[in-house]
């Protein structure tokens, strides 16, 4: 089940976000959902690249081709679920507003 099913069906929706949100990987991946931040990228953020530039969250999803790559190695945590450092700063840019 995907995020907007938390919030499908209003008559279920305190009794799902209040089951399911406080879970690491759904509160991490469903923000908006699960009510837990703004859907904004934090503008100051930056994101030190493995040659030590920094970007900022944009560059996340600048580029078609590579933003699924980059989405994956930076926005979430070694778990592959739960959102890391950078998903937690680019909400928005990670895809986790949903």
């Amino acid at each position: 089940q995907g995020c907007e099913w938390l919030t499908r069906n209003v008559d279920k929706i305190a009794t799902r976000t209040d089951r399911y949100c406080p879970r690491g990987h759904v509160k991490g991946g469903c923000k908006k959902s699960c009510d837990f931040c703004p859907c904004v990228d934090n503008a100051e953020y930056r994101i030190t690249l493995d040659d030590g530039t920094e970007q900022g969250c944009q560059w996340l999803v600048s580029d078609a081709l590579l933003s699924v790559f980059r989405i994956q190695d930076y926005c979430f945590a070694d778990d592959g679920v739960s959102a890391s450092v950078v998903g937690n700063e680019c909400v928005l840019s990670c895809g986790f507003c949903l």
